[in-house]
């Protein structure tokens, strides 16, 4: 739910609950874990594990004999689209509720996991079969059950999921009634009717639940239609006002309409040639994903990671969905954030041009080659849509800059002549002693055709002055 819990130690009273006589406790530390521990086959599972870590949908337990952590000592798979609570201790198991309890409330963890990734979420955990609720979270906690105001509703998870609990008659229980789209649940896990309301009371930022019948489900990214007059909901195929935002709109799951935010959408201007490769800010949230797929180009809704840069070209964000980076280097974890705008009237930080491997097994639905060797230039805008460059007058020479120090293509903003001449502080592209542009090649000017005229291939140039 969030990355810190704010909690007090002592006789903490805060919206809606309060802990009495509370010891303070620490939950544990959960990182996100390096390749090494993808493979169950790796772990030696001697149940000895003290320090954890996650990926890709797993837990991983290390003991105090394994520092270099070359394999781990036991291994958790979570379970897709549920709810997870887990206990982390010589082994990492799921929970049993009927048990949960303060003796070893620090060690439980909650994972939401959807059908592709899991995000850990703080909240209240009911014990089964009695009145009892542990806040568990992350950071600093206290060990007491959570006594629950009589006129505040909660976000449970009860075993059955996460659930909008209340006062019913004589003892908190699970409000059916309770239906919404992004509701506001704070650190303290009270779940709050209006977002306004929750802009003025809540007791810290929010996670977003959508609720149905009383079972809430976490939204990842912002899923509403985002009309802009009058709260009526946008549909693109019909659009001819200024009802549906300005950007770019998924239909039915693969059509894409284009939206000017004042005139209506079309579908026209989209035609099979035109539709952009990439990664599209979706208006309605989050991001779609058009590639070349067997001689067409297709569209669907991005699926990014929460783990991190795993692949070159993937779409990854932060764990509250967020922040969408787009991944260009595994190996040095580079990637460009494509939501960060310090100037809320301008363009995104990192709008420019990158150059980006497109490797053996290719990039949206660019075919990879066997030698590796070809890169593709991609197009951050201002708004963060990401688009594979084909350009009217394809650019021969593409320029980065490298490393200062190694001089090696590890950093890949492409820079034309006007703002590389610009970049002249100490380590910059055109600083006599710092670092040292690198060159890429368009392939159409070597002896070597590229495999078809959708996309501008590059590969590296003359860069011999850099050995």
């Amino acid at each position: 739910m969030f990355g810190k819990t704010l909690l007090s130690i002592v006789g903490l009273l805060f919206a809606g609950s309060k802990f009495v006589s509370a010891e303070a406790i620490t939950f544990k530390d959960i990182p996100v874990c390096g390749d090494a521990y993808e493979d169950k086959a790796k772990c030696e599972d001697s149940g000895n594990a003290e320090t954890y870590c996650y990926r890709n949908n797993k837990l991983f337990g290390f003991s105090s004999d394994n520092e270099d952590k070359s394999k781990c000592d036991t291994v958790l798979q979570l379970t897709s689209e549920r709810i997870n609570i887990v206990t982390l201790g010589d082994a990492i198991t799921p929970v049993t509720l009927a048990s949960i309890g303060s003796a070893y409330i620090d060690t439980v963890a909650i994972y939401d996991c959807d059908a592709t990734s899991c995000q850990r979420v703080t909240g209240l955990v009911k014990k089964e079969g009695v009145a009892e609720y542990y806040m568990v979270g992350t950071g600093s906690g206290v060990d007491t059950p959570a006594v629950l105001n009589s006129d505040t509703e909660y976000l449970v998870f009860d075993g059955t999921g996460a659930i909008a609990y209340s006062k019913q008659e004589d003892s908190f229980a699970k409000n059916a009634s309770r239906d919404g789209d992004n509701l506001c649940v704070d650190g303290s896990s009270v779940l709050w009717e209006t977002r306004k309301k929750a802009l003025c009371g809540a007791d810290s930022d929010c996670s977003y639940y959508d609720c149905k019948d009383g079972v809430c489900t976490l939204t990842r990214v912002n899923t509403l239609p985002k009309s802009i007059e009058g709260g009526d909901e946008c549909d693109p195929a019909t659009c001819t006002d200024d009802k549906c935002a300005a950007g770019y709109h998924l239909v039915g799951g693969n059509t894409l309409y284009y939206c000017d935010g004042s005139t209506g959408c079309g579908k026209a201007a989209l035609t099979e040639e035109n539709i952009p490769i990439g990664y599209l800010v979706n208006a309605d949230g989050g991001y779609i994903e058009c590639k070349f797929n067997a001689g067409s180009r297709v569209c669907s809704a991005a699926v990014p990671t929460a783990a991190g840069c795993q692949t070159v070209g993937g779409l990854h964000t932060t764990s509250d969905g967020t922040v969408f980076n787009l991944c260009l280097d595994t190996t040095n974890d580079i990637s460009v954030d494509l939501t960060t705008n310090t100037d809320v009237d301008g363009a995104i930080d990192s709008a420019g041009k990158y150059m980006i491997a497109l490797g053996t097994t290719g990039l949206f639905g660019v075919a990879g080659r066997a030698d590796a060797a070809y890169y593709l230039t991609v197009e951050v805008d201002g708004d963060g849509n990401v688009t594979v460059l084909k350009e009217a007058d394809s650019v021969r020479y593409r320029y980065t800059a490298t490393d200062a120090t190694t001089h090696t293509s590890t950093l890949y903003q492409v820079y034309d002549r006007a703002t590389a001449q610009g970049k002249t502080s100490p380590n910059d592209i055109c600083d006599a002693s710092g670092a040292k542009p690198f060159e890429f090649k368009l392939v159409q000017w070597t002896l070597e055709p590229a495999a078809n005229d959708a996309v501008d291939y590059y590969i590296e140039g003359d860069n011999t002055d850099l050995s």
